[in-house]
């Protein structure tokens, strides 16, 4: 019972994200329960008035010239009648020839009575423009996120900058990120998964492990360290390898 409420809770979550920066308001008036409010998106406070809510979602469009990229969740807790989803999505706005891209931190409170599940409270953080971040019109034509689903049959649209490294478990796949809180358990082979990545800054080390280059720390003469402080060992052949790898990709960014 507490698994598929998680599993739902996080479905409507990400739902309802996708229909509020469309600026729509379908699904959180059917799940809002009475005494529902939200933080964020232009408020300051506790903002109840569920007129005034949906009002100020169907103009984000006006208000807030973002355009959604990606999100991430993850049930933080969850007992027989509450459940906890936090996490984040990315944005990205274009305002003539600049491009931003920013991230807002996300909690949704979610509760069970009964069959029923109510959305009782959202928390968003604000963007600023402290939070912007430039990137380069290359930048944005890259693919910047997969969608995976895990042996529990829960889903992740994962950030590619967010990897760190995925490795095999036979007829499986390891994914690590950054903001992950344990390693997302995936059923597919190491070559299969290297192919949907499809990004030029991911790279097969030692035939059992991706590394994403862009989160590769340092190369030693022994070692190679991702930014995570994880080590891995290497053979002085793979150490000239991935160093090659590591310039070629470098490279290509600057160019």
């Amino acid at each position: 019972m507490i698994k598929s409420m998680r599993l739902k809770a996080m479905d409507l979550t990400k739902r309802i994200v996708n229909e509020a920066w469309e600026g729509k308001t379908e699904l959180l008036t059917e799940y809002a329960g009475e005494s529902f409010g939200l933080i964020g998106l232009g408020y300051d406070t506790l903002q109840q008035d569920m007129d005034a809510i949906k009002d100020m979602i169907a103009g984000n469009r006006d208000r807030y010239p973002f355009r959604l990229l990606s999100q991430q969740y993850e049930c933080r807790y969850s007992e027989a009648q509450l459940c906890v989803i936090t996490g984040t999505f990315r944005l990205l706005r274009e305002k003539e020839t600049e491009i931003f891209e920013a991230r807002q931190c996300m909690t949704a409170v979610w509760a069970q009575k009964g069959a029923n599940l109510y959305l009782i409270h959202i928390h968003i953080s604000y963007v600023t423009q402290d939070a912007d971040v430039r990137v380069s019109e290359d930048q944005t034509k890259r693919k910047e996120s997969v969608a995976v689903c895990d042996s529990d049959g829960i889903m992740y649209t994962l950030e590619l900058s967010d990897i760190l490294y995925v490795q095999s478990d036979r007829n499986y796949v390891d994914i690590i990120t950054f903001s992950g809180s344990k390693k997302i358990h995936v059923r597919s082979t190491l070559h299969h998964f290297l192919k949907q990545l499809d990004d030029d800054r991911f790279v097969l080390f030692a035939r059992n492990r991706i590394l994403n280059l862009e989160n590769l720390e340092k190369v030693s003469d022994d070692t190679v360290i991702m930014k995570n402080g994880d080590e891995f060992s290497i053979s002085i052949k793979s150490r000239t390898v991935i160093r090659k790898l590591l310039r070629d990709y470098y490279n290509s960014q600057k160019m």
